[in-house]
């Protein structure tokens, strides 16, 4: 894998603790949470690298 591979497994796990806490709240999160395990297997995807970029905002 890439070099960046590494950051953005960090950044996803992060992604995935701060989601965790709002799950109960917002259902919907759920499915934003099976995108990214599934962005896991193609990490150098631009398309993936978006989906980061706009939860985090």
């Amino acid at each position: 894998m890439s070099s960046i591979s590494m950051p953005l497994k960090r950044t996803i796990k992060t992604l995935h603790n701060k989601m965790a806490k709002v799950l109960t709240r917002r259902p919907k999160l759920l499915s934003i949470l099976k995108l990214l395990k599934d962005s896991k297997k193609v990490l150098n995807k631009p398309i993936n690298k978006n989906i980061v970029a706009t939860i985090t905002k």
